[in-house]
């Protein structure tokens, strides 16, 4: 047999075991899990908490959370399908109240060539942006040009069945930190109905939706839509590039333009973005939408010199819908607004040293801990040990250089929501500990005084083969902590973006924050009163 006929049979065999991998997962989705199975897999997560996480009992009594698994234990009394066994296992998690630990349900996979087609396209759900109130889900943006979508119109079903379905079926299954109400909110407004609906079905290429626009019931088909022309268009792009040198245009600089930085592929945005919303220079709106991708030294150096070019004396740092990310991303920002800062954490606790190895193990696939595990021996000389128990040494958590070249020191605020989680409340709390923020919008979805979350070992339940996700160290602001338990930092000025707001795409909370600048900061100084004038 020649070379090229071995390589075609390596191929076959490559696609038909990955197509009998997804048959074999997804048949697993229809798996009847014994009353012995889903047992052993409550006693595997209930183990699994109490061996790993480091305060587990911080919001609710240890007694309590044994009462509660053994309290499920007693309901198992039938066969159950797996993502059937995470409805009634998810809720048990979520009463821990810790946001960064939870047990992910299972959803269904497709073959490449499935994956393939749909790669570049929009689908049906994806074209449309929706907001809940009063038990009722609005439509309040579109994608799509059919004049039959109008928004402020309300969904009442799709594929003939009702939102509310979801909504009751699944609303004890998410959380943010603590008692607050907020992740909650924010959740259900931004992802909430999509993930759910996309458990429950498969990839569809049009939905049928029910609408009522002022009275009037209709029918609406959202269809998945595809690029067009993109070889054309590749094409194109060619032969306007070959050996042609065009004159170059002197560009006009224009000091109200928008500054982006790190792109992120997955969703076609950027981490950070710098913008001159209004005709004056000296206001400036830097959003940060997450702490997890690109080079934050670099991107926060650019953006500081821009800063202080443009001379801002009102910087509104945003940090809506941040679920945080790196911690030393987050450090470095906060470097900006105090400088000098040695730490950004208090004491980051853990269970212990052998737990936190493990914690590091499971990062890794089965097939490299062979190799791994001698590093992670690593772990035992990383932490110590006092009175109050184990915690990780201080130094792992310091950022290289806490002095930059253009620190800010104007007036700053900071713009936040439920949706601002992790490392996004963390930094918060350190500039409320400093007082160097003035905070506008809704309470955030993680706790002020800081929350567990650290290296994130993802646990395959034995039996039902669920996800379940353990936070293994305590992360604590250094520089602010109050006694309210369990609810997040709450904004100077409270603002909730309302239905209205969204059908309109008004910013209400930077709107307020504008005003306030024109009035010479009247609010703002009330809360700190040495300020930039």
């Amino acid at each position: 047999m020649k070379i090229k006929h071995y390589i075609v049979l390596g191929f076959l065999i490559l696609i038909s075991t990955g197509c009998l991998s997804v048959e074999r997962y997804n048949a697993h989705l229809e798996r009847d899990l014994t009353v012995e199975q889903q047992l052993k897999d409550i006693e595997f997560v209930h183990r699994k908490l109490k061996k790993n996480h480091p305060k587990l009992d911080w919001y609710v009594s240890q007694e309590m959370i044994d009462f509660r698994f053994d309290s499920l234990k007693a309901t198992i009394k039938q066969t159950l399908k797996p993502n059937e066994f995470f409805l009634k296992l998810q809720p048990v998690v979520s009463e821990i109240r810790h946001g960064h630990t939870d047990v992910m349900p299972l959803f269904p996979r497709y073959p490449k060539h499935e994956l393939k087609r749909i790669k570049d396209s929009s689908g049906p759900l994806s074209q449309l942006t929706t907001f809940w109130q009063n038990d009722s889900l609005y439509l309040v943006q579109t994608k799509s040009k059919d004049s039959l979508v109008k928004l402020g119109a309300v969904i009442l079903s799709i594929d003939s069945i009702a939102p509310a379905y979801y909504l009751n079926k699944f609303h004890h299954t998410f959380y943010g930190d603590g008692f607050n109400t907020s992740y909650f909110q924010n959740r259900l407004n931004r992802t909430f109905f999509t993930y759910y609906y996309n458990l429950e079905h498969p990839i569809k290429d049009s939905v049928l939706f029910e609408l009522s626009y002022q009275g009037k019931k209709y029918p609406y088909w959202a269809k998945r839509t595809f690029k067009k022309g993109e070889e054309n268009k590749k094409i194109a792009d060619k032969k306007d590039t070959i050996r042609v040198q065009m004159p170059k245009k002197v560009a006009k600089v224009n000091p109200l333009k928008s500054y982006e930085f790190s792109f992120i592929k997955s969703n076609k945005t950027y981490a950070r973005v710098l913008s001159f919303p209004t005709n004056d220079s000296t206001f400036a709106v830097l959003r940060v939408s997450t702490f997890s991708y690109g080079d934050y030294t670099k991107d926060y150096q650019k953006i500081f010199e821009l800063i202080k070019t443009h001379k801002v004396k009102n910087l509104v740092l945003d940090l809506r819908n941040n679920g945080g990310g790196r911690l030393a991303d987050a450090f470095q920002l906060f470097s900006y607004f105090v400088p000098d800062q040695e730490e950004f954490l208090a004491k980051q606790s853990i269970v212990k040293p052998s737990a936190f190895q493990h914690a590091i193990v499971s990062l890794f696939s089965k097939w490299s801990r062979p190799i791994v595990y001698p590093i992670s021996l690593l772990s035992h000389l990383i932490t110590r040990k006092d009175d109050t128990g184990y915690y990780i040494k201080p130094q792992l958590s310091r950022i290289r250089n806490n002095q930059p070249d253009h620190p800010y020191t104007g007036n700053l605020y900071v713009i936040i929501n439920g949706g601002s989680f992790s490392a996004s409340s963390l930094i918060s709390s350190n500039l409320k500990g400093f007082n160097r923020a003035y905070f506008v919008g809704e309470e955030t979805g993680g706790d002020a005084n800081g929350s567990v979350a650290g290296l994130m070992p993802k646990y395959e339940l034995p039996h039902s083969k669920l996800k379940l996700h353990i936070g293994t160290v305590f992360l604590e602001p250094k520089y602010y902590q109050t006694e309210v338990k369990g609810h997040g930092i709450f904004p100077n000025k409270e603002i909730k973006t309302t239905l209205e707001d969204r059908i309109k795409n008004i910013d209400p909370q930077l709107r307020w924050i504008i005003t306030d600048v024109k009035q010479n900061n009247k609010a703002l100084r009330q809360i700190i009163p040495h300020t930039t004038p």
